[in-house]
């Protein structure tokens, strides 16, 4: 039963991998990070019109300037987004600072805040800093 139900998993993976024009010669690692930013775009700009509150270097924003810093880093998110699917190499090095400023934003607020979802979230950056780092090989074109 098991091994039906992940062969049936794996097919539907492959089909709609190959239905999005993405092919193996592209790390899925960078596909599925590009995913991950998109719908994080998604996220963000929810986050914006519900108000809820953003934490910059460990400081509380403006209630009424929080929207546009939220979209700011929703339109970020989502060049970013399409930048790992299509692995533009003008996409690599904003994507290494955009890595930098969300490690060094969730250390900053940890400490000023001493929240440990923030140093999560921080540990997440950089993992995805690295493993960006770790395949600049492929963004040529």
């Amino acid at each position: 039963m098991v091994n039906g139900l992940a062969d049936i998993w794996i097919s539907i993976i492959k089909n709609n991998f190959q239905m999005l024009g993405l092919n193996d010669s592209k790390p899925r690692g960078i596909i599925i990070l590009g995913i991950f930013v998109g719908l994080s775009a998604v996220l963000q700009l929810f986050c914006g019109f519900a108000g809820y509150p953003l934490y910059i270097q460990g400081y509380a924003l403006q209630s009424g300037f929080v929207f546009y810093v939220y979209f700011l880093y929703a339109l970020i998110s989502v060049s970013l987004a399409y930048g790992f699917l299509k692995l533009k190499k003008v996409v690599f090095y904003p994507a290494i600072f955009w890595f930098l400023w969300g490690t060094a934003n969730g250390i900053s607020n940890y400490l000023a805040l001493a929240d440990i979802e923030i140093i999560v979230d921080s540990a997440l950056s950089f993992a995805f800093l690295s493993y960006v780092y770790s395949k600049k090989k492929y963004f040529v074109n």
